[in-house]
C-alpha cells in the first residue's frame, strides 16, 4: 500500500499502486506501467478480481504478483510505502473502494 504525500489531492490516503489508463494501452499495459512510474517493479498481472464504476470513473483491480522479487522498492509517488497482512489494513485511512476490495480479499483468504 502507498500512502498519498500531504501535498497532493486526498493527503493521508493509503490505495493500491495503480492509476489512469492511456488511450493506446490495454488495462494490463496501464498497471505494469504504473507499478513501473510508482514502485520501480515489474509485475505479472493476473485477473480481473473486481470491477466497480463511479460516476464517470471505472475501477478496475486485478490479483498480481511482482515479475521479479526487488528488495528495494522506488517511493516515487507516495511519502510511505508498506506491505500488510490482509487483517491489518482495514485499520488506514482508505478510500471506500479499497476497502471493499481488502473485505473481498479478507472473504478469499477464510476459504
Amino acid at each position: 500500500m502507498g500512502r498519498r504525500v500531504a501535498t497532493g489531492s486526498e493527503p493521508g490516503i493509503w490505495e493500491f499502486p495503480g492509476g489512469k489508463k492511456e488511450d493506446h494501452e490495454s488495462l494490463h499495459e496501464c498497471l505494469v506501467r504504473e507499478w513501473r512510474e510508482e514502485l520501480g517493479v515489474d509485475i505479472q498481472v493476473g485477473h480481473l478480481f473486481h470491477y466497480a464504476k463511479k460516476e464517470n470513473v471505472h475501477l478496475y483491480f486485478f490479483l498480481g504478483k511482482l515479475a521479479t522479487p526487488k528488495l528495494e522498492i522506488e517511493m516515487n509517488v507516495h511519502d510511505r510505502l508498506g506491505w500488510f497482512h490482509i487483517n491489518e489494513v482495514l485499520q488506514l485511512s482508505l478510500f471506500e473502494d479499497d476497502k471493499q476490495i481488502v473485505r473481498k480479499l479478507q472473504d478469499l483468504t477464510k476459504i
